[in-house]
């Protein structure tokens, strides 16, 4: 035995190479946080899919590779459009993040900077519902 419990993560395994096939966000962790609201509202519906399949697997993310694809694909997708329309506003709020240890409340001039800005220019509110993930039962994934 090669020391690895499972064989599916073998890097030769189809799992695997399937696994690792796509393209990954590049995001820093500041870039991350300050448009993970945004994120969330614009990736909402395969977010959904993704725990959903999760729940009805046992929590198992191994069977769920094409859904959590699909939520990989809609952040790249959603941070090339913001980027596209909120650069300035997005990196200002990244960088008031990054140099004052990723509190919030001293990056409220920057955020509503780039709230209103995505308000605006991407058609989306900041209304969404949250989840609780940590959770067996959560309410994400029965939906």
């Amino acid at each position: 035995m090669s020391g690895i419990a499972d064989p599916s993560i073998r890097m030769d395994s189809e799992y695997y190479k399937k696994a690792t096939s796509v393209e990954e966000m590049k995001e820093t962790s500041a870039v991350l946080k300050a448009a993970a609201r945004h994120m969330g509202q614009a990736c909402a519906e395969v977010s959904l899919g993704y725990m959903r399949c999760k729940k009805a697997n046992n929590g198992d993310p191994t069977k769920c590779l094409e859904q959590g694809e699909a939520v990989t694909k809609c952040g790249i997708e959603f941070f090339k459009a913001l980027r596209s329309n909120c650069g300035a506003e997005l990196d200002a709020q990244a960088e008031c993040l990054e140099s004052n240890n990723h509190t919030f409340s001293k990056c409220r001039k920057t955020q509503s900077a780039l709230d209103e800005c995505v308000f605006e220019k991407m058609n989306l509110d900041g209304a969404y519902k949250t989840y609780d993930t940590t959770r067996a039962s959560s309410s994400y994934a029965q939906e």
